[in-house]
C-alpha cells in the first residue's frame, strides 16, 4: 500500500512486492494530506520488508535521493496523496502526469520545477534568481561598414577607431522615485493609436478628395511606372491627375519604404509660383495620408517667423494610387542636405564640426521643437540627425540683405510617425503630459524611459535632439549608459576640456533624464542659454563658419 524508495547507489532499487499492508489502506484526496502518525507507521515497518520490486499504484511516496543523475518519477497511472521530493542534484527532478494533492520541493538549482502535473496544493522553496526579476538587459552593437538611419544617413568613417564595435551593456539597479510614479500613470499604446490615426486620416483624405483640388483619388488606377523604378532620370516629365506635370530635377532622399524626389510641378504649362516641391513615393498610401493630415495640422498651428521661414514641410497634394501613392510637399531644400551631410562635410575640410556650429544648429532644433510641441502639440517620434534638412537659399526662407547666409536653418522633415497630441485625450489640460507605451525607435535610438520598459512622451523627441547634437560634436551615433548610483542616463564619452562644459552638461543631462515628473519648460530655457551664448559678440564668427559650410557641402546627391 505503501512503497518507499531509498536509493543510494546508480541503480533504481524498487519497492517489495511483499510489503506489509495495513488493515484499512491510506487514500487520499487533493484536498487532504497524509498524518504524521500515518508516516510514523509506514516507516517503522520497514525493517521486517525484504527489498522486491514492485508495479503496484500507490497512495504515499517518499523519493529520498542522493546520486549523482536525477531520478526521474514517471507514474503514468498512479494517483499520490503525498509526495515528498528531495533532490540535492544540479537538475530538478520532474514529476510527470502524476496527481499529487500535497507537493514539496526543495531545490537549490536555478531552474524552475516542472509544473505540468497537477497539484492540489504545492510549496517551492528555491533559493535560485526568480526569471522576472532579472535586470534588463540592452545591447547596442555599431559596426562602421552599416548604415543607420537609411541609404542618406551614412557617416563617413575616420581612421580605424570608427571600425570598432561597441557595445552597451545597460543594466539598471533601481528607478528614481520620478520614474517609479510612471509606472502608475495610465499609457496609451502608441502602435495601436498610429494605426487607429492612420485609417482616420486615410478614410478622412478620401472623403475630401471629391470637394477639393489637393487630394486625387486615384485608387482604381496603378500608379505612373515612371515612379515606381530603382533610378531616376533627371529631366523627365510626368503627368500627374488634375493636369498637373512633374519634372524631375533630382533625388533628395531614400528610405526603406520610399523616395523623395526633389520636382517641378506645372498646372497648364504654369510653374507653382516658381518653387520647387518635394514629391515623396511611398507605399502603402494610408501613410502618406497619415502624414498629409498632421502637416496640414503643424501648418494651421504653427505660423512662419516675421522673416517668413516655417520649420516644418508645407503640404501641398496627395494623389492616391492602387499601388501606392504621392504626396507634394514643400522642399526643405533643392539639395536634401542633412545634419549627417554636416558632419561628413567637416570630415574632409577639418576634421570634425568646429563647436560653435553645433552649439548653433543645437539652438535652432531647441526652437523648433520647442515650437512643435508648445504651439503643435505634434509628437514626432522620429527626430534624428538625417531628419534635420539644410534650408536652400530660398528668398522666402532667407533674411533679406547681406547677412542672408545660405544654410543657416533647419527644417524637419519625415512625419510618418508622428502623432496629434491633442487627439489622445481629448479631456486632458496638457496634451504635452500625454504617455505612451511600446517600444517603437530603433534599439539605439530609445529613450530613458523606453529603456527601462516605463512610459514615454515628449522625451522620446529631446533623445533624437540629443543624438543629433552628439553627431555634430563627436561624429559618431550616440551612446549612453545608466550610473548605477544615480540611475541617471549620461553619455559615455567625456566633453573636451575647451567646450562649453556647463552649456552641454546642462542640456544632455536635462533632455536624456527627462521624464513626465520633470515639469516646466525645458527647451526653453536650455534655449534662452544656448542663444545668450551665441548672440555675445559671435555672430560673425557662426557666419564665417556656414559660408565655409556652403562652399564645401554637396549642392545634390
Amino acid at each position: 500500500g505503501f512503497p518507499i524508495f531509498q536509493d543510494y547507489s546508480h541503480d533504481p532499487i524498487k519497492p517489495p512486492r511483499g510489503m506489509p499492508r495495513p488493515d484499512k489502506p491510506l487514500q487520499f484526496t487533493d484536498d487532504e494530506t497524509a498524518s504524521l502518525s500515518g508516516i510514523g507507521d509506514v516507516m517503522g515497518s520497514l525493517e521486517s520488508c525484504s527489498m522486491k520490486e514492485t508495479k503496484q499504484p500507490s497512495n504515499f511516496a517518499i523519493f529520498s535521493e542522493d546520486t549523482e543523475e536525477p531520478r526521474k518519477a514517471e507514474s503514468k497511472s498512479a494517483g499520490l496523496g503525498f509526495g515528498i521530493h528531495e533532490d540535492i542534484e544540479d537538475n530538478v527532478m520532474k514529476a510527470k502526469k502524476s496527481s499529487l494533492g500535497f507537493e514539496i520541493f526543495n531545490d537549490s538549482d536555478k531552474s524552475n520545477a516542472d509544473a505540468t502535473s497537477n497539484r492540489g496544493f504545492q510549496i517551492f522553496a528555491d533559493d535560485a534568481v526568480n526569471s522576472s526579476q532579472k535586470k534588463r538587459k540592452v545591447t547596442i552593437t555599431r559596426v562602421e561598414d552599416v548604415p543607420y538611419f537609411g541609404d542618406i544617413s551614412r557617416i563617413d568613417a575616420i581612421g580605424d577607431s570608427d571600425k570598432a564595435i561597441t557595445q552597451i551593456v545597460v543594466e539598471p539597479e533601481e528607478s528614481l522615485t520620478g520614474r517609479e510614479k510612471l509606472n502608475d500613470v495610465k499609457a496609451t499604446d502608441y502602435t495601436q493609436f498610429h494605426n487607429m490615426s492612420t485609417e482616420s486620416a486615410m478614410k478622412k483624405c478620401m472623403r475630401a478628395a471629391a470637394k477639393t483640388s489637393r487630394i486625387f483619388d486615384n485608387r482604381k488606377e496603378p500608379i505612373p511606372k515612371a515612379f515606381i523604378r530603382k533610378t531616376f532620370t533627371n529631366g523627365i516629365s510626368i503627368d500627374l491627375p488634375g493636369g498637373d506635370t512633374a519634372t524631375i530635377i533630382n533625388e533628395l532622399g531614400r528610405g526603406v519604404y520610399g523616395v523623395v524626389l526633389l520636382c517641378n510641378i506645372s498646372h497648364c504649362g504654369v510653374r507653382d509660383g516658381g518653387q520647387n516641391g518635394a514629391l515623396k513615393i511611398q507605399a502603402p498610401i494610408g501613410s502618406l495620408a497619415h502624414e498629409f493630415s498632421i502637416l496640414s495640422k503643424v501648418r494651421d498651428r504653427i505660423k512662419p517667423d516675421a522673416n517668413g521661414f516655417h520649420a516644418f514641410p508645407r503640404p501641398k497634394a496627395l494623389y492616391a494610387f492602387a499601388e501606392g501613392g504621392l504626396f507634394l510637399m514643400s522642399a526643405g531644400s533643392n539639395s536634401g542636405m542633412t545634419l549627417v551631410d554636416v558632419v561628413n562635410t567637416y570630415n574632409k575640410i577639418r576634421g570634425n564640426v568646429p563647436e560653435l556650429i553645433a552649439l548653433y544648429y543645437t539652438s535652432r532644433m531647441l526652437r523648433h521643437l520647442e515650437s512643435l510641441h508648445e504651439n503643435g502639440k505634434i509628437l514626432h517620434c522620429d527626430v534624428k540627425p538625417d531628419n534635420w534638412v539644410l534650408t536652400s537659399p530660398s528668398k522666402e526662407i532667407q533674411k533679406s540683405g547681406d547677412d542672408s547666409i545660405n544654410g543657416s536653418d533647419l527644417v524637419l522633415v519625415d512625419f510618418g510617425r508622428a502623432v496629434d497630441l491633442e487627439k489622445v485625450n481629448l479631456e486632458s489640460l496638457n496634451p504635452l503630459a500625454t504617455l505612451f507605451k511600446g517600444n517603437v525607435a530603433a534599439e539605439d535610438m530609445e529613450c530613458g524611459t523606453m529603456r527601462e520598459g516605463n512610459p514615454w512622451g515628449v522625451d522620446l523627441d529631446y533623445f533624437g535632439m540629443c543624438a543629433s547634437s552628439y553627431m555634430l560634436l563627436f561624429g559618431s551615433h550616440m551612446n549612453i549608459t545608466q550610473d548605477k548610483s544615480t540611475g541617471r542616463w549620461r553619455l559615455q564619452k567625456s566633453f573636451r576640456r575647451y567646450w562649453q562644459r556647463d552649456l552641454w552638461e546642462m542640456y544632455f543631462d536635462t533632455l536624456l533624464n527627462y521624464n513626465s515628473t520633470s515639469g516646466g519648460k525645458v527647451l526653453r530655457d536650455i534655449r534662452d542659454s544656448f542663444e545668450q551664448y551665441i548672440c555675445s559678440e559671435r555672430e560673425h564668427e557662426v557666419a564665417s563658419h556656414l559660408n565655409q559650410l556652403y562652399t564645401h557641402i554637396p549642392k545634390k546627391r
